[in-house]
């Protein structure tokens, strides 16, 4: 059950890019959850591109199952302003 939700995050966030990371990192979780969100960063494939887009996923504790909320900023289209920029986080509304 858990596989299957973490592939629907994933299937929706492909769609919703926060920021893009070089093609050559894996997509997948980076490391492992970490807090009482257990929040985990994930690089999400992007259909046709060779890019890879970072999501932050927060899971409540517990087996589930979970409604799933997405949230999304956007991102600025300039690689080298986006570097500059964090990642958001939205911990009240996750």
């Amino acid at each position: 059950m858990r596989r299957v939700v973490l592939a629907c995050v994933a299937s929706i966030l492909v769609g919703l890019a926060t920021g893009v990371v070089d093609a050559q990192e894996l997509p997948g979780p980076q490391g492992p959850e970490t807090g009482a969100s257990r929040r985990q960063l994930w690089f999400l494939p992007i259909p046709g591109e060779r890019l890879l887009m970072h999501a932050i996923v927060m899971r409540p504790p517990g087996p589930g199952p979970f409604p799933l909320a997405v949230i999304n900023h956007g991102s600025i289209q300039a690689a080298q302003m986006r570097e500059k920029y964090p990642l958001r986080e939205y911990p009240i509304l996750s």
